[in-house]
This record gives C-alpha cells, structure tokens and sequence, in this order.
C-alpha cells in the first residue's frame, strides 16, 4: 500500500495560493497564444508581399496606341490657269464680250406713200398715207426668231424673204430678221398678204 505524496516543508497549500498560481499559468498561456497569432499573421502578410512582388514587377506594360497614320498623299492646290500667249508665257487677259444686239438705226419719217405723223420713235412706229385711208405698222422684237415668232399664224409663207401668215383675228402679219432683231408688220384696213409683203420690203430698204 503506497503512501500519499506529502507537500514539501515550507510549501504553500493554501487555496489561495493555488488560485493565484492558476492566473499567473493562464496569463503566460494568454501571451504565448497572442505572440503566436501574431507571429503568423506577420509571416502571411509577408509571404503574401513577397508573392506579389515579382508578379507586379514581371508583369510586361501595357502597349501603348500608336498613333494612326493617313496613307492618302496629301493634295497639292490646284494653280489658277492661265492663257498664255507669246514666247515668254505672259498673261493674256480676256477681252470683254461684245454685245450682241445691235444698234438700232432710227426709222425714216417716210418712205413710199407711207409718212409718220408725231416723232416717230419707239420701237413701233405707225405710217400712214395721205389720205389717211390706210396704215402701216412695223415693231422691232429685239432678240428671237422669225420662226418663234410666227409659230401661231395661219397660211405662213415666205414671200421675197419675208415670212408672212394670218393671225387669229384674220389679220395679216409679216416677220423679217433685220438689226439684230425681229421686224413685225401689219396694215390696214385693206390690202392682201403679197401687197404687205411689199410694203415691207420697202420699208426694210429706206431703215438703214
């Protein structure tokens, strides 16, 4: 039968005692844990720096865009032309364009039976004869056509190259290109288509 171990001589075996050695036991314990957490959370955080490290400093840049370049040549502006006459290819300037209608001669205050009473200027002009019995109407178109303008009458015909026919009235009317124009006449209250024809021709011979 074994004996129970006895305290030492001198050893404190009070409760107290034990309790106060209990705290002291579980701060140290406390302590190492803290030191031991601490210790590897410093060892992650320093593994994890190192891991990155090499990843961030390997890691190639990023290529930057170049800059697009036109492949089109560019245009040379275009030189003015230039109408060049004579051996050294001076600058001829353009003269300006004549115009093209021509002047007007005034009309003869009288010719054949025919004679203007008042001015007689205008672009029309009416004739009479003597008695008064008959008249004479001629009108200067600038610009057109004998046949523009004789595209309405009725019965056209030329007659010793003058162009004559019969309006919608039933009147007669001869066209001639004469002074950069068109020449219109008529007559009245009488007279046939061949007679006015005349009449006109004569006319045409004493306006120049």
């Amino acid at each position: 039968m074994s004996e129970n171990k006895r305290p030492d001589p001198g050893q404190d075996t009070s409760p107290k005692s034990l309790r106060e050695s209990n705290i002291g036991l579980i701060v140290v314990l406390f302590l190492i844990l803290v030191v031991g957490i601490g210790s590897g959370v410093w060892w992650v955080l320093r593994n994890g720096q190192e891991l990155l490290g090499p990843e961030a400093s390997t890691s190639a840049p990023l290529p930057q865009p170049t800059p697009t370049q036109a492949t089109s040549e560019p245009q040379e502006p275009a030189t003015p032309t230039q109408v060049t006459s004579g051996p050294r290819g001076s600058a001829t300037p353009t003269p300006p364009r004549a115009s093209s209608r021509q002047p007007v001669p005034i009309k003869p205050r009288k010719f054949g039976d025919f004679e203007v009473k008042g001015t007689g200027s205008g672009d029309t002009v009416t004739y009479w004869t003597a008695k008064k019995d008959r008249f004479f109407i001629i009108g200067h178109l600038p610009g057109g056509s004998v046949e523009a303008y004789t595209k309405g009458l009725k019965g056209v015909k030329s007659i010793g190259g003058i162009t004559c026919g019969t309006n919608d009235f039933g009147g007669y009317e001869c066209f001639s290109q004469v002074h950069g124009g068109v020449g219109r006449t008529t007559m009245g209250p009488s007279g046939t288509l061949d007679e006015l024809a005349e009449i006109s021709r004569t006319f045409y011979e004493a306006w120049k």
